[in-house]
């Protein structure tokens, strides 16, 4: 690891942002409302969160151009969310894990622990073997300097997990453990992968079978919201997508508790509620997804609804 070098390169980026940032801000497109950063490109917001008396917000960013590229991560803190204050960079490439030119420091999360702010962060390298991912650490003291941990990365792809399609770690805490689900790519098919920590620094799987979310046809696809989640590991959904139709096929559970596959033509939000949502099977059953118990239904068709759909 080399402190020095990140340094190094936050400074070289710096000098380029201050450079540039007076003729940015006379640009007409300007936004004078929303977030923007002084210079270059801005993507994902990363690890917005409360600490020591400020909001933090850190963010994808390529200070050296007005394209995607090489990402660091931006920083600026708020009194109130509405005005924000520019602070120097809180991470940039430097390490052999993290130093792909079209890759760098990617999303995703912060969190406070034993008095420090911790970043979680992907790794992008390229070093001969095509593009690899892995999850790594760096924390500070003061909430504006940061430091990468030695161990980095913390956690690599697991056997089978597309090593190109592993990032965005989310992370939470619940009692005296850390949680953090990840995603990732298997077979084409995306997947979140659950692991835990005791330290944010020495990290191992949940033990629970990666839960696929969604499939598109011919990649990988990502964590894209918290709706569609089992109740138990057989109770799930695959879905696909074309250019011109929707179908999925669900494990659905039965009443009895009974494991039944169908499949999903359709799909309509129940009126007047938004805690089901009802997935037509096309067959005598239809598939509710009951958010409060986070799990699929099969439920048999009520015959004022068979013509519906």
């Amino acid at each position: 690891m080399s402190k020095e070098l990140l340094e190094q390169n936050i400074a070289k980026a710096q000098l380029e942002t201050d450079r540039k940032k007076d003729i940015v801000k006379k640009g007409k497109m300007r936004q004078r409302y929303h977030f923007m950063p002084q210079t270059g490109w801005l993507n994902d917001p990363n690890g917005l969160i409360y600490f020591r008396g400020k909001y933090h917000f850190f963010f994808q960013w390529n200070p050296y151009s007005g394209f995607w590229d090489s990402m660091h991560w931006g920083h600026a803190v708020s009194d109130d969310m509405l005005h924000w204050e520019y602070l120097p960079l809180a991470l940039a490439p430097s390490e052999t894990y993290d130093d792909y030119p079209k890759g760098g420091c990617f999303s995703d999360s912060a969190i406070e622990y034993d008095g420090k702010l911790f970043l979680m962060y992907t790794g992008t390298a390229n070093t001969g073997k095509g593009v690899e991912q892995t999850q790594c650490i760096a924390y500070s003291e003061d909430g504006i300097h940061f430091e990468k941990y030695a161990g980095n990365p913390v956690i690599t792809a697991p056997e089978g997990i597309s090593v190109d399609c592993f990032r965005d770690p989310k992370v939470w805490r619940h009692e005296d453990t850390f949680y953090m689900v990840c995603g990732a790519s298997r077979n084409k098919r995306g997947l979140a992968l659950l692991y835990k920590s005791e330290d944010m620094l020495h990290w191992t799987s949940s033990g629970a079978q990666p839960v696929i979310i969604h499939v598109v046809s011919g990649k990988g696809n990502y964590i894209s919201n918290n709706h569609i989640v089992a109740s138990t590991e057989k109770a799930g959904m695959e879905t696909e997508l074309s250019d011109s139709c929707f179908s999925a096929q669900v494990n659905a559970l039965t009443n009895t508790d009974k494991l039944v596959k169908l499949d999903v033509t359709a799909v309509r939000i129940e009126k007047e509620s938004v805690q089901n949502i009802i997935l037509d099977s096309g067959s005598d059953k239809q598939v509710v997804l009951d958010r409060k118990a986070n799990a699929f239904r099969a439920t048999p068709v009520p015959e004022e609804m068979n013509e519906s759909f």
